[in-house]
């Protein structure tokens, strides 16, 4: 039952440190680059150990996401300016993409700055082709085209090698001027192969990797023109860089 006693609790038994390093040792071995995030997260970890060691209770929030995240700006009361014409006087061309949850909720988001521009968007089902549309209706704009690619994680080989191909045939296709993504391997296959064409890119990093980049941005982010986190605790001085948030 439980009691008034507020006595200290006894911490669990805690693993070795060097546990907590093994990813990082591991990333080394084979050459990858090691997020700062990753080393953020370790950094608060090892606080949190040494808080609980020596006062026998458990640290209620974790130190690394204590930082107060800057909130998304009102794109009402600050609305965003049109993207400016392509140099020869056309429309500028847009392609946004992304999958499926998250990472589209968070596309649509920056639905305003496409206003003026020939947009194009691609995902993973047809679903959101009515939605898409009333959205442009509502805005006073065209409706987008819109494409769909099949559906693939890092878990399914074939499935990303037909995502590829699929992602290419819309790029020769639509031939965009600027490709803004918020993840995930569509977006990696969309910036690599989109700046073979010549096409600028934005990788947008989701909400949801607070305390490490995901890992399709991290292996994007260094091919993009401009590449943004949504967490000022995880951007750096050569990117990604901090703006705001989109949620």
């Amino acid at each position: 039952m439980c009691g008034a006693d507020d006595s200290p609790i006894t911490p669990r038994p805690l693993p070795p440190a060097w546990i907590a390093g093994l990813p990082v040792y591991l990333r080394k071995r084979v050459g990858r680059p090691v997020p700062s995030g990753y080393r953020k997260q370790l950094s608060a970890r090892a606080t949190m150990r040494a808080v609980w060691q020596e006062t026998g209770r458990k640290p209620e929030l974790n130190p690394a996401v204590q930082t107060p995240k800057t909130p998304a700006p009102n794109m009402e009361q600050h609305p965003m300016p049109p993207m400016p014409p392509a140099g020869d006087g056309r429309r500028r061309r847009v392609l946004a993409l992304s999958s499926t949850g998250g990472h589209w909720v968070q596309l649509l988001r920056l639905y305003p700055v496409f206003d003026g521009c020939d947009l194009h968007l691609a995902t993973t089902t047809a679903d959101f082709r009515r939605k898409v549309n009333a959205m442009s209706h509502a805005r006073g704009q065209p409706e987008p085209g819109y494409h769909v690619f099949v559906d693939a994680n890092r878990w399914q080989k074939l499935r990303l090698v037909r995502q590829m191909f699929e992602i290419a045939a819309i790029l020769v296709k639509v031939r965009p001027d600027v490709i803004i993504t918020t993840g995930a391997s569509c977006g990696y296959f969309a910036i690599r192969i989109g700046r073979l064409l010549g096409a600028r890119s934005c990788w947008l990093d989701s909400i949801a990797n607070a305390q490490v980049l995901s890992l399709s941005g991290i292996k994007s982010g260094p091919h993009a023109d401009l590449w943004l986190t949504q967490w000022p605790e995880l951007a750096e001085e050569n990117g990604p860089y901090f703006r705001g948030t989109v949620l």
